[in-house]
């Protein structure tokens, strides 16, 4: 009995270790599985945006006061998902709207599940050592099988996602809970804040932004949505009055803009060239980058000093996107591994960072870390997709479909001029970023978390 709750425990680690993942090999074989069809790859963005704005919403409803049951709840939205994609191959819309549910439960159910694994931990009821890097390391070789299958199997993948989600839900389940803790109210009364949309709100438009991109809207609605989106940017970066008080670190945003950045460049590109192998692989890759920082990660930060690890972790990401500016395959897969290990370090670096706070909660570090990073990879990608725009308009001279420059199908003319010239200013434009957060900082700074906002 014990042996399997201990694979329960794994496996759990593993399904929240794998997104996103399981969803782009998922709608990555869908792609393949409907014969090149480009529409069958958008989901993934759907997937993308909810799961990084599902923190952002927990705010409207108040102070989260009952992890557990938040957990469960989230479980299972992500069951519910997961078993509607499986009728995928049905209609696009169900790939949509699992895109949409698994994307929102597994970023609340990632959070919500490791607050009430530190809770238990500290009532040593969590007798299982090493879990998260057995759960990396199943998501690992999980995830190069779904290689060695070159995007066939995708029936069985979202099977097997279906069984990871319904352990994770027995698993939670299964932990010694007080039932106090269990019974209390999802939130703290009088707690809620409407601010918190407003980050929210930006997100979902940014991705439907992305989404239009991709599809085929004109330059019209392109601009629309980014002037609304710009508006929305003015009012969180400067009438800080309309923000919630929430804790930040700009660090930890940068080094999920750069991996973000650079993975779904490869992705577009690779999937440009109709090589579904790469994309794959160059996941893979990112996967396996993060799974050796896990296991060498805490050695590192422990052997460089505070003050020391965080100009390294920037110098390393520069350095980092000049090997990836060069055009070619063997460095495009350098860049994906080298910057999958320095995210990962410096995600565990600034999650550190905001547990040492004793003026947050553990649900409120938790959810801390997980804002700041999503919202380095919606800046990422929101900087590779303008860019990719603007490319499209003057390389490609295609206003009317902005698909094309999201596609770049090889049968137009100066493709690969428009690619590497996407290749060169979003790493130009990301290492100056670096740089001079590189040249601006000094010992000990930016030890504390920045604090935006004002209070309720």
């Amino acid at each position: 009995m014990q042996t399997l709750k201990h694979w329960g425990v794994w496996i759990t680690e593993a399904a929240i270790s794998g997104v996103p993942m399981i969803p782009l090999f998922i709608f990555v074989t869908s792609f393949i599985a409907h014969e090149g069809a480009f529409t069958y790859v958008l989901p993934f963005v759907l997937f993308y945006a909810f799961n990084k704005m599902g923190e952002f919403t927990l705010g409207i409803f108040g102070e989260v006061n009952n992890p557990y049951r938040l957990a469960q709840i989230s479980a299972w939205i992500v069951i519910v998902g997961a078993v509607v994609c499986w009728f995928g191959h049905l209609s696009i819309i169900c790939y949509d709207i699992s895109g949409i549910l698994i994307g929102f439960g597994s970023s609340i159910f990632g959070t919500m599940y490791r607050t009430v694994k530190s809770e238990m931990l500290k009532l040593g009821r969590f007798p299982y050592q090493h879990a998260n890097l057995m759960g990396f390391a199943i998501m690992t070789i999980f995830s190069f099988l779904i290689l060695g299958a070159q995007g066939k199997l995708e029936t069985t993948i979202i099977a097997v996602y279906i069984a990871m989600a319904v352990i994770a839900l027995l698993t939670l389940q299964g932990f010694k809970v007080d039932q106090d803790a269990k019974n209390r109210s999802l939130f703290q009364p009088h707690t809620g804040d409407i601010r918190y949309g407003i980050p929210a709100l930006l997100m979902l438009l940014i991705a439907f932004f992305v989404r239009l991109f991709k599809q085929t809207a004109g330059a019209a609605d392109i601009i629309v949505i980014m002037v609304l989106a710009a508006i929305i940017m003015v009012v969180v970066n400067v009438f800080t009055k309309y923000l919630p008080k929430q804790a930040f670190n700009y660090h930890g945003v940068y080094y999920n803009e750069v991996l973000i950045m650079v993975v779904l460049f490869n992705v577009f590109y690779y999937i440009a060239c109709n090589n579904i192998p790469a994309v794959l692989l160059i996941n893979g890759l990112q996967f396996l980058g993060q799974f050796i920082a896990m296991i060498a990660g805490a050695k590192v930060i422990n052997a460089l000093q505070d003050r020391n690890i965080k100009h390294i972790l920037t110098l390393g990401m520069i350095i980092a996107l000049a090997v990836f500016a060069i055009p070619n395959t063997i460095t495009d897969a350098i860049a994906v591994l080298a910057i999958g290990f320095l995210s990962q370090t410096g995600d565990a670096l600034v999650s550190g960072t905001f547990r040492k706070q004793s003026q947050l909660s553990d649900v409120d570090a938790a959810l801390s870390s997980q804002k700041t990073i999503g919202t380095g990879i919606v800046a990422g990608q929101t900087i590779l997709v303008i860019v990719l725009a603007l490319v499209s308009l003057f390389v490609l001279h295609n206003d009317a479909t902005a698909m094309s420059a999201y596609a770049f199908h090889m049968d137009i003319a100066h493709v690969d001029t428009a690619f590497l010239y996407t290749r060169w200013i979003c790493a130009a434009l990301i290492a100056v970023q670096g740089a001079i957060m590189f040249l601006r900082n000094h010992p000990g700074a930016d030890r504390e978390p920045h604090v935006t906002g004002a209070t309720a």
